[in-house]
């Protein structure tokens, strides 16, 4: 009998030890998926933060099976969340002191608002394209494809009223004036403007992005006009460049206008691949990120980034050097970096002059639309068409994903999926098992 029970208590032990070796596999498991999950979560994460990526357009036939497309009406959102808002191409982003952000929704001819509540709001357009409204409320003037929006430091409004030929001003009594721009299209030829003249007079042709700088002065960026330029809070306008000064056999087309706490303006030029930079004193220039290698007294810009071959090329090296694809914006941010949207990508430029791409799948960019879905930021794939960027105060970065109909913002990690403190508590339970089997 005492044979029997040994050789019972040993089959016994044995398979506890075997249960043991089973459950300490289960543990080194648990410990990789926690190891997992947490890198997974110290990934850069693109999260939408407006706009739920509905397209207005539907597909038909005629009788004879011949196909169209149609737009159909889809509810704004409006006095909701941002999140289950509409949006129509929207091409601009920017913040007050309080930080609300006010999106410049071009498909729907208006200028939105998301409070610190993420509640949606329209502060400017009724939603039919035209021009109309000066003198009374913002909310019931008629505004053509607003294409860019900017705060300035006194947190007036600024807009790009794009098709009108105009940017307009949204007082905070909510009072719409035009400011710059005399809705006259001003010819194939675009001369230098007489400086200083008065805003309200320019003749202005696409006025795209937008810009203000630390004392008030608003930067424009005339993309179809061929020229970029400033004018100050007594409305006097000038011109910093223009395609009579920068001539290499192709037009000068600025898209999208920054400008950096040290004056710098950095401009992303979309038919040349590249983003210039103008804005400092003559002698400033010298040395500033390898400019002076173009740099001539008869120069007031340089070439700041892309090589001016359309492509993606570069990441880990100096940004002059590297490849761009239509860069259709940029803003910088207190740290002396630089975010350009080109190609379906966010790069990254620092402060020594070395560009990154931070968001946007480098294998599939150069599509129209992109994935809608959010997920890790280099993967997701952003729309190449009219993709813009915004630098909140505090560094936030923010996507402005025209193509897909979203405001999308770069967070440190994924939002809480709650795979690490799942694994935890199964790590300590497997751990008990372990230890009371053992005793």
């Amino acid at each position: 009998m005492s044979s029997g029970y040994l050789m019972a208590g040993s089959s016994s032990t044995q398979a506890r030890r075997g249960f043991s070796i089973w459950i300490m596999y289960a543990v080194l498991v648990v410990l990789f998926l926690q190891v997992t999950a947490k890198e997974a979560m110290s990934e850069p994460y693109l999260q939408t933060i407006a706009g739920t990526g509905e397209s207005p357009w539907r597909s038909g036939s005629d009788k004879y099976g011949l196909g169209f497309s149609y737009r159909v009406d889809v509810p704004l959102g409006d006095g909701g969340p941002a999140i289950k808002a509409f949006l129509d191409n929207p091409m601009g982003l920017a913040e007050d002191s309080l930080g609300n952000l006010f999106i410049a929704d071009a498909g729907n001819n208006r200028v939105r608002k998301i409070d610190r509540d993420g509640i949606i709001t329209t502060v400017a357009g009724t939603g039919k394209q035209g021009f109309s409204g000066d003198g009374g409320l913002a909310t019931e003037a008629d505004l053509s494809f607003p294409n860019s929006v900017v705060v300035g430091i006194d947190d007036t409004v600024y807009l790009a009223d794009t098709a009108n030929r105009r940017i307009r001003k949204i007082s905070k009594a909510g009072i719409i004036s035009t400011v710059a721009g005399g809705g006259i299209y001003s010819g194939v030829f675009y001369p230098r403007l007489v400086n200083p003249s008065l805003a309200v007079e320019a003749k202005l042709d696409g006025p795209r992005g937008l810009a203000v700088d630390s004392i008030g002065r608003i930067y424009i960026a005339e993309q179809y006009g061929n020229r970029v330029h400033r004018f100050d809070i007594e409305g006097r306008i000038e011109t910093l460049v223009s395609e009579a000064v920068v001539r290499d056999g192709r037009p000068f087309s600025p898209s999208d206008v920054a400008v950096a706490s040290n004056g710098a303006v950095y401009i992303t030029d979309l038919s040349r691949n590249r983003v210039v930079l103008t804005g400092l004193k003559l002698i400033d220039y010298q040395g500033y990120q390898g400019c002076d290698a173009d740099f001539t007294l008869t120069l007031t810009w340089c070439p700041f980034a892309g090589n001016g071959v359309r492509g993606f090329s570069g990441d880990g090296g100096a940004a002059r050097a590297a490849r761009l694809q239509s860069p259709s914006g940029v803003a910088s941010d207190a740290f002396g970096n630089l975010f350009v949207a080109e190609g379906g990508r966010i790069r990254k430029i620092d402060a020594r002059g070395v560009i990154s791409t931070i968001a946007g799948s480098a294998g599939t960019a150069g599509e129209r639309f992109g994935t809608r879905g959010d997920g890790f930021a280099r993967d997701v794939n952003l729309s190449d068409f009219s993709l813009s960027v915004h630098v909140s105060r505090s560094g936030d970065v923010y996507v402005v994903d025209a193509g897909n109909g979203k405001i999308r913002k770069i967070v440190e990690s994924p939002p809480a999926i709650g795979v690490s403190g799942a694994s935890g508590f199964v790590t300590a339970l497997l751990f008990f098992i372990i230890a009371f089997i053992a005793r």
